[in-house]
C-alpha cells in the first residue's frame, strides 16, 4: 500500500468547473500540499484515465452529464473496484448517499460543507479502510484452502484487527460499537472527547445515554435490526456533551451481522462539524446582508417583502415599503471624506432600526438609500406615522468622529395591494414616491399616486 501521506493522487470527477475549481483552489491553499489531483468533466474522461494510469482514491459527484446517480457510482465500481471511493452530495440527496454507501463507496462529503481538511482526511481514511477492507478478503479467502493458510490468515487476522485498532484509536470521527441490545461494546477516542466522560462511554452503557441528542433529532430514523446498509444522521444533528454543549456532527449508522445474517450491534459514526457549519452560516450572511451596515441586502428584502406579501391577506393586514434617500449626503461625503460618511450611513442605519418592530425589515439598497418594510400594517396612516418619526429621527444630529452633522431624508411610501401585487412592484412605486418627494422640497414623505407613474415615463423619455 502506498504511503497515503505523501503523494496522494486523487481523481476528481465534477462536471462543474466552478466546483472543481474551488477544490483545487482549497487544496492549493492548504498546508499538506502533497495532494495531486486530476480533473475529469465526464464519466467517460474519468474512465478513460483509470485504464491508463493509477490514482489513489477517487472523488465522485453523482450528477454528472453523461450518467448520474447509483449508476454513476456502479460505472466507477466497475471501472476501478479496487479504488477507494468518495462521493459528493447536495443538500438533498441524503438518500443517493446512502445508496452509494451500499453500492461500495466508502464515505460521502456534502458539497456546501465541503473544505480541504475534510477533503483530505475523508479520501485517506477511505484509503485505509478499502486496503484494509481487501487485505481481510484476501486473508480469509486463503483460509478456505487449508488448515495451515487459516492458521497464517488467523495470524494476519489478528494483525490487522490490531491495524484496524491503531487506526479507530487515531482517526478524527467518533466510533461507538454496540451489542445487539444497544450497549457500548467499544468507543475510540475521539467519541470520548466529544460525549465528554469516559465513564459515560465506556463498554456497557446503553448508547442512549451517551449519544443524547437535541429534542428536534429525538424523532429521527434509527436503523432497525433487520436493515441492510448503512443510515445517515439528518443534517441538522446535535450531540449533547456532557458538559451540555451542543455540538453539531454528521455521519451514519450502520447495522452490523454476525456469519449466519443476525443482527450483531450496530456501528455509530459521527463527527464534530462545527467549523463547517460556521463558515457556511458566515458566507451565508455575507450572501444576503450588507457588508458595511450589515442590514439585509436587497436580495433578502425582496424575499422578505414577497413573504409579508403572501401573509398580510389572512390577518386582513397591508404591507407598507417605505424607501428613503438621504438628502446632501453627497456633499458631506465630498466634504468630510469617505470614512466620516460610511460612519454616518451606520448611524443612520442603526436609528432606521430603532425606529420599527423587530417584525420589520430595515435594509440597504446601496449608496445611501435604505428601504423600510412594514410587514403588518393596519392602515395607511400606520406607514405616515412610521415615516415621520424616521424622519425626525434621521434629522437629529449626528456626531461623527466628535463633529455635529445634520442630514434629511426624502421618503416614499408604496401599499400592497394598492399600489403593486409583489416585491419589484412595490419598491418601483416607493421609489417614485420618493423622487416625487425630493420634487416636492425634500425632508417629507409621500404616497404613491397612479399619476406618478406617468410622470416618471416623461421623465425618462425626456432625459
Amino acid at each position: 500500500m502506498n504511503d497515503i501521506s505523501q503523494n496522494l493522487k486523487l481523481l476528481l470527477v465534477e462536471d462543474s468547473e466552478a466546483d472543481a475549481g474551488l477544490v483545487m483552489e482549497m487544496l492549493k491553499d492548504h498546508p499538506d500540499k502533497t495532494a495531486r489531483v486530476t480533473h475529469a468533466r465526464s464519466m467517460r474522461e474519468a474512465e478513460a484515465h483509470l485504464a491508463a494510469a493509477e490514482v489513489d482514491a477517487i472523488v465522485l459527484d453523482i450528477g454528472l452529464p453523461d450518467v448520474d446517480g447509483i449508476r454513476a457510482v456502479q460505472r466507477v465500481r466497475e471501472a476501478a473496484p479496487r479504488v477507494p471511493l468518495v462521493v459528493l452530495t447536495g443538500r438533498d440527496d441524503e438518500a443517493l448517499a446512502t445508496q452509494s454507501l451500499h453500492q461500495g463507496a466508502q464515505d460521502y462529503l456534502r458539497k456546501h460543507e465541503i473544505t480541504a481538511t475534510g477533503l483530505l482526511r475523508a479520501a485517506r481514511y477511505a484509503i485505509e479502510r478499502k486496503a484494509l477492507a481487501n487485505q481481510l478478503r484476501i486473508e480469509t479467502e486463503r483460509a478456505r484452502y487449508s488448515h495451515k493458510r487459516a492458521q497464517r490468515a488467523a495470524e494476519t487476522l489478528a494483525a490487522q484487527h490490531a491495524l484496524l485498532q491503531v487506526t479507530l484509536q487515531s482517526i478524527g470521527d467518533a466510533v461507538v460499537r454496540t451489542d445487539p441490545s444497544g450497549h457500548v461494546t467499544y468507543s475510540n477516542p475521539m467519541a470520548v472527547r466529544l460525549i465528554g466522560s469516559p465513564a459515560s462511554a465506556s463498554p456497557g452503557q446503553p448508547v442512549a445515554e451517551i449519544t443524547r441528542m437535541t429534542e428536534a433529532c429525538r424523532h429521527a430514523p434509527s436503523p432497525q435490526p433487520g436493515a441492510a446498509g448503512a443510515l445517515l444522521l439528518p443534517e441538522n444533528y446535535e450531540l449533547i456533551s456532557e458538559d451540555g454543549t451542543l455540538i453539531p456532527i454528521a455521519g451514519c449508522i450502520t447495522p452490523i451481522k454476525d456469519p449466519h445474517g443476525e443482527p450483531a450491534g450496530q456501528v455509530i459514526v459521527f463527527r464534530d462539524v462545527s467549523a463547517e457549519r460556521a463558515i457556511t452560516e458566515r458566507l451565508s450572511h455575507r450572501a444576503n446582508h450588507d457588508a458595511l451596515t450589515g442590514l439585509p441586502n436587497r436580495l433578502l428584502l425582496g424575499d422578505r417583502i414577497d413573504q409579508a406579501i403572501s401573509v398580510a391577506p389572512r390577518h386582513g393586514k397591508k404591507v407598507a415599503v417605505l424607501f428613503l434617500d438621504l438628502d446632501g449626503f453627497k456633499t458631506i461625503n465630498d466634504t468630510l471624506g469617505h470614512p466620516a460618511g460610511d460612519l454616518l450611513l451606520k448611524s443612520v442605519a442603526r436609528r432606521l432600526v430603532g425606529c420599527v418592530r423587530a417584525s420589520d425589515t430595515v435594509c440597504r439598497q446601496g449608496g445611501d438609500e435604505f428601504v423600510v418594510l412594514l410587514s403588518e400594517v393596519g392602515q395607511a396612516e400606520d406607514a405616515a406615522l412610521s415615516a415621520r418619526r424616521i424622519l425626525k429621527t434621521i434629522g437629529a444630529p449626528h456626531v461623527i468622529e466628535g463633529n455635529l452633522t445634520h442630514v434629511s431624508a426624502s421618503i416614499g411610501v408604496g401599499v400592497y395591494p394598492d399600489d403593486g401585487a409583489d416585491s419589484q412592484a412595490l419598491l418601483k412605486a416607493a421609489d417614485t414616491a420618493m423622487y416625487q418627494a425630493k420634487a416636492n422640497g425634500r425632508q417629507r414623505y409621500q404616497f404613491f399616486e397612479p399619476g406618478m407613474k406617468q410622470r416618471a415615463i416623461e421623465r425618462q423619455s425626456i432625459a
